[in-house]
């Protein structure tokens, strides 16, 4: 009786996690719709970016080292974690690189030299100088998860002192020397959802089935944000993206329990890595013959590539679904890439 209720636990935390991540999706579309073809205020969505950090840090502590500390040999996920993070970012140099060779007006990173490249897109560089940026900080989270691991360091006061420490050094660094390391300031979200990820039961059983709990987070900051004129402020920046994961999560769980259909978001949410990938791809096709078909910019442009961005990644995510469900093949395809 008890394995069963636990059992029914784990199923509706991961299907939080995946309507989650479907609704971030969504909300990732629109960010990027409005930076492609601007017509709206980023305010509400900036959000996003942080968000998909924070999930990928919970993933990992939440849910796969869960599943590490319960099988015999942990050193197989380590080193999976490891693969996975350090696939992404090599993921993201091909196409950054990809882009330089075939779309050099498109591309974001000028760099004179391979060397430049490979140090722009993994060390120094930020979502103004690489596409698909967010791979690199998602894929530095995923590996230090499996480092950690790996080291017999996984353990909460661990977490807590690096991501304390990487969100103070940022802060330091926006603060006194005017410089914002992108990828170490998205790194210390990971980290802190990493840390929430070792509070993942008590976060669905009691912050997400409370009104008050997701609430208010949300409404203090949105109502901060406002009044200081400083949502892009690190510290500002962050509380932001906890306060909206609370109140996504929220929404998630409410309508599980109230049995809403949310198979939609969950195919989504499944998918985000590659729905971020196509998401961008689409908007820099759309970007490109946008002159011929004469979209322009601004409220028209945007509902436009909203709409074509909306179509085409539930298309890829339910294509993507059938393809590894049809053959073993696919799926092994799949999982090489984004597991």
């Amino acid at each position: 009786m008890e394995e069963g209720l636990s059992i029914a636990k784990e199923q509706m935390r991961d299907e939080t996690l995946d309507v989650t991540r479907g609704i971030c999706v969504l909300a990732m579309a629109v960010h990027h719709c409005i930076n492609y073809f601007p017509g709206y205020s980023l305010f509400y969505w900036r959000f996003v970016s942080g968000a998909f950090l924070f999930l990928a840090g919970y993933l990992v502590t939440s849910i796969l080292v869960g599943r590490a500390v319960a099988v015999p040999d942990s050193n197989n996920i380590s080193w999976r974690l490891l693969s996975r993070g350090l696939k992404l970012i090599a993921l993201c140099l091909v196409l950054n690189a990809t882009l330089i060779f075939f779309l050099p007006v498109e591309s974001k990173g000028k760099s004179s030299s391979v060397l430049e490249l490979i140090g722009n897109v993994t060390l120094y560089g930020s979502y103004k100088t690489v596409s698909f940026s967010l791979l690199v900080p998602i894929g530095y989270t995923i590996a230090l998860g499996g480092l950690l691991l790996l080291l017999r360091m996984m353990r909460l006061k661990v977490v807590l002192i690096l991501g304390l420490a990487l969100f103070g050094y940022c802060t330091l660094a926006e603060e006194f020397i005017g410089r914002k390391e992108y990828y170490l300031s998205f790194l210390s979200i990971g980290v802190f959802g990493m840390a929430a990820g070792y509070a993942s039961d008590w976060i669905v059983r009691k912050i997400l089935n409370s009104t008050w709990y997701a609430i208010a987070p949300w409404l203090v900051m949105q109502a901060l944000s406002a009044a200081l004129g400083k949502s892009e402020v690190y510290p500002i920046y962050c509380a932001n993206t906890i306060a909206s994961l609370l109140l996504i999560g929220f929404v998630a769980q409410l309508g599980i329990k109230w049995h809403v259909d949310w198979r939609l978001l969950v195919l989504l949410g499944r998918y985000s890595l590659l729905l971020y990938l196509v998401q961008i791809a689409t908007l820099v096709f759309l970007q490109i013959i946008s002159g011929k078909l004469a979209l322009g910019g601004g409220f028209a442009g945007f509902w436009i590539a909203l709409l074509l961005v909306s179509f085409v990644q539930v298309l890829i995510a339910a294509g993507t679904d059938r393809l590894r469900k049809w053959h073993p093949f696919n799926d092994r395809v799949y999982g090489w890439v984004f597991r």
